[in-house]
């Protein structure tokens, strides 16, 4: 299990200090915190950087924040948390309980975003999924009303052929009489999938073309 750098604020010269990826399994003090960040799902404290882990940019203050917290980016009902959100302290301010809920309500807005998000990609997933499927399902129809189509086509014409030239007797004529009607019907019912096989394509096609109107 690792922990990969993914985004941070433009470190410099700096840089070669922040690891691209941690070892969560190795007996290192950072991989510890976040460790510790991620089963309790509350914020942690690490202290001592410069003299663990290297200086880090002092940004707008004159004195680099040797002290970060290590905040789990949760969302209620997952297992899982979105990742880890690693602030530098105010080196001139104390940690106490206002400053803490700043940072914990950071992470409440950071882990709303990540949900939308993932809860978009999902609906997406969804809309693909459902759209593949109902393109499957028009062309398994549309191909079984082609192949009924030609069978019926060969079986209608022999029929009408021996209903129009008759020699046949009254018992075999009302078999096939019987025959041609139950061919009739089928051949009603395919071309009435066949055109609603039609109206659904032209139904989807439209759907998912973009139509730009001049003024």
């Amino acid at each position: 299990n690792k922990a990969v750098l993914s985004q941070s604020t433009p470190l410099g010269e700096l840089a070669g200090n922040v690891q691209p990826s941690i070892d969560l399994k190795s007996d290192t003090p950072v991989a510890d915190t976040i460790n510790r960040a991620i089963h309790t799902r509350r914020l942690q404290l690490f202290e001592r950087l410069a003299e663990r882990i290297g200086k880090l940019p002092s940004g707008a203050w004159n004195v680099a924040p040797d002290n970060v917290i290590v905040l789990p980016i949760v969302q209620s009902g997952r297992a899982e948390p979105y990742g880890i959100l690693t602030i530098g302290l105010n080196p001139f301010r104390l940690l106490d309980e206002k400053y803490s809920g700043f940072f914990t309500l950071v992470g409440d807005q950071v882990a709303t975003s990540f949900a939308e998000v993932f809860a978009l990609e999902q609906e997406r997933k969804r809309a693909e999924a459902l759209a593949e499927l109902d393109k499957a399902k028009t062309t398994f129809f549309s191909n079984i009303s082609h192949e009924f189509r030609t069978p019926l086509t060969l079986l209608l014409g022999p029929i009408e052929e021996v209903l129009r030239d008759g020699g046949i007797s009254r018992e075999m004529e009302a078999k096939m009489e019987l025959a041609y009607r139950n061919a009739l019907r089928m051949q009603k019912l395919v071309n009435t999938l066949a055109t609603a096989v039609l109206v659904r394509m032209h139904h989807r096609s439209r759907k998912h073309t973009t139509i730009i109107r001049k003024n």
